[in-house]
């Protein structure tokens, strides 16, 4: 999904996303929750409707905490942050991408990778 959306290939993208989310109905998994809705946002996000992108990625930061998951967690934080910015909340946005910053700086993340593979910008 992610390797579809850094292509632009929105629509495959949003098919892996609809598939990602019928795999945890049937199996129940947080984890596969949480990556469905972070792949849900990050779709969302994509096409432009960062206000349906917002919801779904609270949600992924939400359930990859509560599995403890740090590095997913500040990945859906750094999605989270876009999706702030792009619907004008900019104190939101700053708050999320400086809690996505300092997680990867506190796993030792390398800060470029890092805005690479979640697609944000980070400092």
């Amino acid at each position: 999904m992610q390797i579809a959306l850094a292509a632009g290939e929105v629509e495959l993208a949003q098919s892996s996303a609809t598939e990602l989310e019928a795999i945890a109905r049937e199996y129940g998994s947080t984890a596969l929750h949480a990556s469905a809705a972070q792949a849900r946002g990050a779709v969302l996000l994509a096409e432009g409707r960062a206000d349906g992108a917002v919801p779904s990625l609270r949600r992924a930061c939400k359930l990859w905490q509560e599995v403890q998951l740090p590095y997913e967690t500040a990945t859906a934080r750094a999605l989270l942050a876009a999706a702030y910015r792009a619907t004008g909340c900019p104190d939101d946005a700053e708050l999320e991408r400086q809690a996505a910053t300092s997680t990867f700086r506190s796993l030792g993340a390398d800060l470029p990778t890092a805005s690479a593979l979640s697609g944000q910008a980070l400092s």
